[in-house]
């Protein structure tokens, strides 16, 4: 499996193209400008289509209908960008969302502990984290991740948008994030970490996902037995141009790390099959199959 580098692609221009085209001519009309630009990037990321039509392939699909969803991902990857953005500069009323699970959240706030949402690059998170800090859900959303996105475009977003709904938490090498996860479980709030990729460098585990050995990180799995709070699966899945279905599993109490990254990938493969166009890692993710 190759590993991820950290990080994510994408110039300034794009991203202010967009921004500025659902300022002023609305979502509908960055929808339709998006239909002319994403052809180019499913016919020039080479590597990254390569990648998707062999997961797919992995996966259980033949080659015409693996090249028939890498189309497909593109498109609706650039829609969910759009979607992200849109909702940042205050149009998420245009949206409509679907909440299962809803008491499973409401009751990790009721234990006053703070909770741990485990997701992947599967749908949009970032739409499931902006809706539930505006349902009142949880006072305050703390996600996890590398910020290794270029400084500029970052700039940039926070100063034509009205920023992130979530707060984010910087891994860093000292380990002194570990100190703000601390601080803001004991605010009973919540920590969004994704569990599908690793860097070089961090521990990890070999799993059978999709009937593959494939490399999962530990660190996620293991973070919610460490601090002792309660674990959700979370996913938001686009089911139509402008409607979200959010999904949050029971909790996940007393449990393992292995426990925890089992049931995590189970729910992650049945999502990959049911929704295989959202599947957003575009490097080589297998490592080899489990028979060999």
């Amino acid at each position: 499996m190759s590993k991820w580098t950290g990080k994510s692609r994408g110039g300034l221009i794009g991203y202010s193209f967009f921004v500025y085209t659902l300022k002023w001519f609305g979502v509908g009309t960055a929808y339709a400008l998006l239909e002319i630009v994403y052809p180019f990037y499913f016919w020039f990321e080479k590597d990254k289509k390569a990648n998707l039509i062999k997961f797919y392939q992995a996966v259980g699909h033949d080659t015409a209908t693996a090249k028939k969803i890498v189309r497909k991902n593109f498109k609706v990857l650039g829609q969910c960008l759009i979607d992200r953005v849109a909702f940042l500069i205050g149009k998420g009323d245009e949206y409509t969302f679907s909440l299962d699970g809803e008491e499973n959240l409401l009751e990790i706030t009721s234990m006053g502990k703070g909770g741990l949402l485990l997701s992947a690059h599967l749908g949009n998170w970032e739409i499931a984290g902006n809706l539930l800090k505006k349902k009142g859900i949880s006072s305050n959303i703390n996600v996890l991740m590398l910020d290794a996105e270029h400084k500029k475009i970052k700039d940039f977003l926070v100063k034509q948008t009205n920023g992130q709904l979530f707060n984010i938490i910087p891994i860093t090498d000292d380990f002194s994030y570990l100190v703000n996860l601390k601080e803001a479980v004991t605010k009973n709030e919540m920590i969004c970490l994704h569990g599908d990729r690793f860097l070089d460098g961090s521990k990890t585990v070999e799993k059978s996902f999709f009937g593959k050995r494939t490399i999962f990180p530990t660190g996620p799995f293991e973070l919610g037995v460490r601090l002792n709070i309660p674990v959700c699966i979370v996913y938001a899945i686009k089911t139509s141009k402008r409607h979200y279905a959010l999904q949050a599993s029971k909790l996940i109490e007393n449990s393992s790390g292995q426990e925890i990254s089992d049931l995590y990938i189970s729910k992650l493969e049945s999502l990959v099959r049911q929704h295989p166009e959202q599947w957003f890692n575009y490097y080589d993710y297998f490592e080899k199959d489990t028979g060999s």
